[in-house]
């Protein structure tokens, strides 16, 4: 239970550095700008095609569910914080771009 929830806020406070304007949602633009601040790795750098995959709905905004749906997908993991010992590894640059 606590490694999930551990998960889940690791994915929210990725998801708050992507959201800019607090509301909740992720914009192409937001996503464009917070994947190469924060290193994103994404295919040949292009974030709008990126963007569609997550987008699942297809309402040109990145929900919060889609992007666990994406980071679980692709086992995304913060750089730099403490998992517990024997939890899972930091996603590589390149489960990451397959996920893409």
């Amino acid at each position: 239970f606590f490694v999930a929830l551990r998960q889940f806020f690791e994915y929210f406070v990725f998801f708050n550095c992507m959201d800019y304007d607090m509301d909740r949602r992720i914009s192409p633009e937001e996503f464009a700008d917070a994947g190469e601040s924060l290193k994103f790795p994404v295919v040949n750098n292009d974030y709008a095609a990126a963007f569609t995959k997550i987008d699942k709905n297809g309402g040109g905004f990145i929900l919060f569910d889609e992007f666990c749906d994406f980071a679980l997908a692709v086992a995304l993991d913060l750089e730099g914080d403490e998992d517990e010992a024997g939890a899972k590894e930091d996603a590589t640059a390149q489960e990451v771009k397959s996920g893409i």
